[in-house]
């Protein structure tokens, strides 16, 4: 089988200034656990999931840290925590860093790429590609998901 005949198509999608609160509620309503998020012209930006919304609560939930280990955190991990946290709107929360697979991948080639990255979906694309390109702007075509017995 090849990823073409697995995919999902018709995605749900949303755009970058979706709110989190709309995204929770649309993925519920469609029994989905993500969605791409893309720009005006379909550019894929990334991807919202309900482990990025999880994690979002999370680290809402985790208590601040005290003087002496904030001497030694980096600002820009700070800034990316606190945005992750208190991000409101899809751009704040998704996942940039996603694995593509092209329409013509084997169901071998799909695992592998899912085991190796540990991810439980993986973009599907009309060129073959290991990895996603974002400068790229590959329209993906569909998603293939891993089933959980």
């Amino acid at each position: 089988m090849y990823a073409r005949e697995l995919m999902s198509t018709g995605l749900l999608t949303f755009p970058p200034e979706a709110p989190v609160e709309v995204i929770a509620r649309a993925l519920g309503e469609r029994g989905v656990s993500g969605a791409p998020v893309v720009d005006a012209e379909g550019k894929l930006l990334g991807m919202v999931t309900e482990g990025d919304l999880i994690r979002r609560l999370a680290v809402g939930a985790e208590t601040h840290r005290g003087w002496f280990s904030r001497l030694f955190a980096s600002a820009s991990m700070d800034a990316a925590c606190f945005a992750r946290a208190e991000g409101r709107r899809a751009r704040d929360v998704m996942t940039t860093d996603l694995a593509a697979v092209g329409e013509d991948a084997s169901t071998e080639a799909i695992a592998l790429t899912m085991e190796e990255r540990q991810i439980r979906r993986a973009m599907a694309r009309n060129i073959s590609s290991a990895m996603f390109d974002m400068a790229a702007g590959t329209l993906s075509v569909g998603v293939v998901k891993r089933r959980v017995a």
